[in-house]
C-alpha cells in the first residue's frame, strides 16, 4: 500500500501544532482534515501566498538496502518482498515578506515568526517517539525525526520573504 506521505505529515503536524508560540495570528487546521485551510499545508507556490505558513514542499523516499530487486526483505508470512522506506520532506516555514497584512495588525517581524514555525515544527517531529516527552510517532511509521532548521531566506525578493526549512525523516514498511 502506497502511503501519501505529505498528508500524514500535514496531519501529524496540525494535531500536535501549538499555535500560542508563533507571535502572531496562526491556526495550524483540522488535523482530520489536511487538505481544508489551515497556515499548516501543501505547498502550492503557484498562487498567492498568505503568511505565516508552514508548507510541506517536497517528499524524497529511499528504500535502504533495497538493491536491484527494490526490496529490503521478504514478508515473514510469505506475501511476497517488503520495503523499509526512508522519507526525506522539506518543510517551508514561511515569515514572509515584512508588509503582508498580519504584520501591519499583530506586529512582531516575519524573521522572528520563521524561526517560531521552524523551531516548533522541528521540536515536533524530533521529540516525536513512544516516551512522555514527545507525541507519539504517526500511525504506520517506525520513526520520524528531524534536523534542525535551516535559514534560507528568500532574498530575490523585494522585500525580503523570511523562511526557515526543517527536512524530516519517516520510516515505515511497505
Amino acid at each position: 500500500m502506497t502511503r501519501d506521505i505529505k498528508k500524514d505529515l500535514v496531519a501529524f503536524l496540525r494535531e500536535h501544532f501549538d499555535d500560542s508560540v508563533v507571535p502572531v495570528t496562526f491556526d495550524a487546521g483540522d488535523p482530520t482534515q489536511p487538505a481544508t485551510d489551515g497556515d499548516v499545508r501543501f505547498a502550492d507556490y503557484d498562487g498567492a501566498n498568505d503568511y505565516p505558513q508552514v508548507a510541506i514542499a517536497s517528499e524524497d523516499p529511499t528504500v535502504a538496502g533495497g538493491g536491484e530487486t527494490g526490496y529490503s526483505g521478504m514478508d515473514p508470512g510469505g506475501n511476497g518482498g517488503i520495503q523499509d522506506t526512508i522519507t526525506s520532506v522539506q518543510i517551508d516555514c514561511w515569515g514572509g515578506p515584512d508588509d503582508a497584512d498580519i504584520y501591519q495588525s499583530d506586529g512582531s517581524h516575519p524573521d522572528v515568526v520563521a524561526n517560531a514555525l521552524g523551531r516548533e515544527v522541528h521540536d515536533i517531529l524530533f521529540e516525536a517517539d513512544e516516551s512522555d516527552d514527545g507525541p507519539p510517532t504517526p500511525d504506520g511509521y517506525d520513526w520520524v525525526n528531524a534536523q534542525p532548521p535551516t535559514e534560507s531566506n528568500d532574498t530575490e525578493r523585494s522585500p525580503t520573504h523570511y523562511r526557515r526549512f526543517v527536512v524530516a525523516r519517516l520510516k515505515h514498511t511497505e
